[in-house]
């Protein structure tokens, strides 16, 4: 898994929500951290864009801001990735079936709230009618709409019981189950799942073979 995701452009997208594959933005978080794939507010464009967040439109605009107040955009950077953790430490509570820390909720909700304050009702009888994201686009959108896809997957029981944290070693990556039995243990079968089975393996001969080698036989 580790040389598939050496930058935000490979990347894998395997979280079934974009505040989960927010969170998966840190290459590893199992037995080691990092790297930290968010290095420069671009790095969270480009992301944002992958994952649908923003539109080509709202991509030009963020970049000319960012280049025009740098400074801003490290603050806005910096911001995200204090939510990135809090999002984190939420959903791995939830999956390892604890309650999430009041502070990190808190958190959550409140770069939600900042972004939803910026929606407006849009559409008509005929079309139907829905949120859109008032423009232009402002710095700390990429973070607050992330904010309010978490507080929305949270307050969605039937999806609470599907967020896992992949076992793999050196992964610990957040994903939504949406298998039919409920049981998938790794973000990605081929980057994970694959190379955990074959460890298994190699140690069960080993073990029989030491066994063997006691015996005598």
């Amino acid at each position: 898994m580790e040389q598939k995701n050496t930058s935000i452009t490979t990347l894998q997208i395997v979280g079934g929500r974009a505040c989960l594959d927010f969170a998966n933005t840190v290459a590893a978080r199992r037995n080691r951290w990092g790297p930290d794939l968010l290095a420069a507010y671009d790095d969270l464009i480009d992301w944002a864009e992958r994952i649908g967040l923003l539109d080509r439109c709202e991509v030009g605009e963020l970049r000319e801001r960012s280049r025009q107040d740098p400074g801003a955009a490290d603050a806005a950077l910096a911001s995200a990735k204090m939510l990135r953790e809090a999002i984190y430490q939420t959903f791995s509570a939830v999956a390892a079936g604890l309650d999430p820390a009041d502070g990190d909720l808190a958190a959550i909700a409140e770069k939600a709230a900042q972004a939803r304050s910026r929606q407006r009702l849009t559409g008509n009888r005929r079309l139907g009618y829905g949120w859109s994201w008032a423009p232009p686009a402002e710095l700390g959108d990429i973070a607050g709409r992330v904010a309010a896809d978490a507080t929305t997957l949270l307050t969605d029981p039937s999806r609470l019981g599907r967020i896992k944290e992949c076992f793999g070693q050196n992964c610990g990556w957040l994903f939504l189950d949406v298998s039919r039995n409920g049981r998938r243990r790794w973000c990605s079968d081929a980057d994970c799942g694959t190379p955990a089975r074959v460890t298994r393996f190699r140690e069960r001969m080993r073990s029989a073979a030491g066994a063997r080698s006691s015996s005598g036989t």
